[in-house]
């Protein structure tokens, strides 16, 4: 009986160690917006610039799928999400986040927003320490329970992880990419109000009628290919 108890324990061990180090798909979850940069193996992804004096608003679209497979040698076992929740987005000052889901809770097959918005204050390269909290359920592994983590994961917290991991917790860690932002100077940013500028700048720049009632047509050239808006 003893043999029994043990050899079902390993087994659960190593099946539990599959499952964090080759089929846990959380970061295959993320689909970053439009303009970001990706490294080689898209473990460290960089979002659009932001920039001084400017609103920044860009979104991480975030999947939670319903379940996901574990292979067992020929046998394939479907372990279904509980649930993930992000806890935690460290911001550069003045930009912070919201979920479009409720406490930026998603349960299993549903997607939402993780949207960054505000006015930067500071310059630099910064790393958006993603924080969540992702609960699994075992019972397809003969465990009837839910193995729930905390991600970025540290020793100590789970005492069926830390077994299942040792002294390496990057199998946890590194489901989720790392994201990083760049905070330009106001000078670089395409898409600079026209009051941010010197008028001086633009040539013929014209307002007809003027002054204006109700409509006024705004004319102007530049040489340089920019975006620019009215406000």
């Amino acid at each position: 009986i003893n043999f029994n108890i043990y050899s079902m324990k390993n087994v659960f061990i190593l099946s539990l160690f599959a499952l964090l180090t080759v089929s846990l798909s959380f970061a295959q979850g993320f689909e970053p917006p439009l303009g970001s940069t990706f490294n080689d193996d898209s473990t460290e992804i960089t979002l659009p610039s932001a920039y001084l004096e400017a609103n920044y608003n860009e979104a991480i679209i975030f999947d939670v799928p319903e379940s996901f497979s574990v292979d067992f040698g020929s046998e394939s076992i479907e372990l279904p999400f509980s649930f993930a929740q992000i806890t935690n987005v460290s911001t550069p000052i003045g930009m912070d986040y919201f979920c479009s889901a409720e406490n930026c809770y998603f349960q299993p097959n549903t997607s939402g927003d993780v949207v960054l918005a505000g006015i930067p204050l500071e310059l630099g390269l910064y790393e958006l320490q993603l924080s969540a909290l992702v609960s699994v359920n075992l019972a397809s592994l003969g465990v009837p329970t839910e193995l729930t983590f905390s991600i970025p994961y540290t020793s100590g917290d789970n005492a069926v992880l830390d077994l299942a991991l040792g002294d390496d917790v990057s199998a946890v860690n590194d489901v989720v990419p790392t994201f990083f932002i760049n905070v330009e100077t106001a000078e670089n940013n395409p898409n600079l109000n026209i009051d941010s500028k010197n008028l001086e700048n633009l040539d013929r720049f014209l307002v007809l009628p003027n002054p204006a009632a109700e409509m006024a047509i705004f004319s102007f050239h530049n040489n340089d290919a920019k975006c620019f808006s009215l406000e």
